[in-house]
């Protein structure tokens, strides 16, 4: 006898996602044919526009000039909704933005919402959709911290949030990060690690050597101009090297909250003519200089609460050594000598140190080099960022399980989901 019974179609979505970064400025840049800026970000913007083939989306951008415009099926919302300072102006101006970002999602009425970031927005946007019965995906690149009762205490409507029955699952970028909110106290068995899919691998590219061209040795940074970045103790590590040996140059690219006050710190140590401030730089010319200088410095400090970031990615995948801060995110995935030395973040001597270790030993550059390679396969992960996304939505379609639970960090065998509206 023949089954004549069909799958229902998933049903047509409306999508509200709220994050950082200029969603505009990046679909102008990929409709004019311009490289992206970041890694992954057309493949992200392009997930966001598959699952909505048949829906509508809404995606508010956090951090931008005001701005609201229409394209194709999405609407896009800028605007200025992170308060600066502290104190009852801080809080005032979270209630007037959650307040706003509620508006704008009443009007628009999402029937799914993703929220990348763990700040605020999660919290009171969070709970509005919980209450109204939507699906909620947080989906972070955030590390957490639990050192402090102050910090732990600060963190606990978040994590009872993201406990919340309703919340299938949590995800985050790499396994540092998932591990660290498993530690705040999200429950074990619904973080998920995710990643951007590989578009490079190291053993495309040849490994380096120490040659010597007759200048100065090459040094690249890429990321946020900030102090918790380490950027400062960058420019003072390079500045003992100036006076030490050997000789560097330094190249900066991206922008951030303090670049005036680090152009002014180079300024201060002598290091014009040793540092350049390139701005934010196509991600193609970013590479370029990655492969090209002798080392790539990621000196983030413990206060930053970044993932892996993608710049380490982009080294090891140049086959650039890396030297990098012992950030918590860092020290479970990397083994110095590997591919990279390590500093203690914030200890500009430090730094100096591991520059000149690696910049006066042909043999442990060429190492280290090496071992770039095996370094860029320990940080790979099994869920892809579009993956995840396609996972959540059919799950809350109804139309299939949460196969990406399969590598959560729970002890043992996870359990499997029912489908929305079985019995448990």
């Amino acid at each position: 006898m023949v089954d004549d019974r069909q799958t229902a179609a998933p049903a047509a979505i409306r999508l509200l996602v709220i994050q950082f970064g200029d969603y505009r400025q990046a679909l102008w840049a990929r409709e004019h044919q311009q490289p992206e800026t970041y890694r992954a970000q057309y493949y992200s913007m392009a997930c966001f526009e598959k699952l909505l083939q048949r829906g509508q989306g809404l995606i508010v951008c956090l951090d931008t000039e005001p701005y609201e415009e229409t394209w194709h099926n999405f609407r896009l919302v800028g605007g200025r909704f992170i308060p600066p300072g502290g104190g009852w102006g801080y809080l005032r101006h979270v209630w007037l933005a959650s307040r706003r970002l509620i508006q704008l999602a009443q009007t628009f009425a999402p029937t799914h919402l993703i929220i990348r970031t763990p700040a605020w927005p999660m919290l009171m946007v969070g709970r509005w959709a919980l209450r109204q019965q939507i699906p909620v995906l947080p989906l972070f690149a955030d590390y957490f911290y639990t050192g402090t009762l102050k910090t732990r205490l600060k963190n606990l409507p978040l994590i009872r949030l993201l406990n919340h029955p309703a919340i299938p699952l949590v995800a985050n970028h790499n396994y540092p990060a998932c591990t660290s909110m498993v530690q705040a106290g999200v429950a074990a068995a619904k973080v998920v690690p995710y990643d951007w899919p590989a578009s490079r691998h190291p053993r495309e590219m040849p490994a380096k050597d120490l040659a010597r061209s007759g200048g100065p040795y090459r040094l690249c940074y890429a990321g946020q101009l900030s102090h918790p970045k380490g950027v400062g103790d960058l420019l003072e590590a390079v500045a003992q090297l100036h006076r030490e040996g050997p000789e560097v140059d330094l190249d900066l690219f991206g922008d951030g909250p303090d670049r005036a006050e680090l152009q002014e710190l180079a300024r201060r140590l002598g290091l014009e003519a040793r540092v350049r401030f390139h701005g934010l730089t196509a991600n193609e010319k970013v590479l370029a200089a990655m492969r090209a200088a002798q080392l790539v410095v990621v000196p983030s400090r413990h206060q930053y609460p970044e993932g892996i970031p993608c710049v380490i990615y982009e080294a090891l995948e140049v086959r650039t050594p890396v030297v990098l801060s012992d950030h918590p995110s860092f020290r479970p995935k990397f083994q110095p000598g590997q591919g990279c030395l390590m500093f203690r973040a914030g200890d500009a001597a430090q730094l100096a140190h591991r520059l000149r270790e690696a910049l006066t030993q042909p043999e442990l550059y060429g190492h280290l080099s090496q071992g770039t390679a095996a370094a860029w396969e320990a940080i790979q992960c099994p869920v892809t960022f579009g993956q995840l996304l396609d996972d959540w939505v059919a799950y809350t379609q109804g139309q299939g399980e949460l196969t990406c639970r399969q590598f959560t960090l729970a002890l043992g065998q996870p359990a499997v989901l029912a489908s929305p509206g079985a019995p448990a």
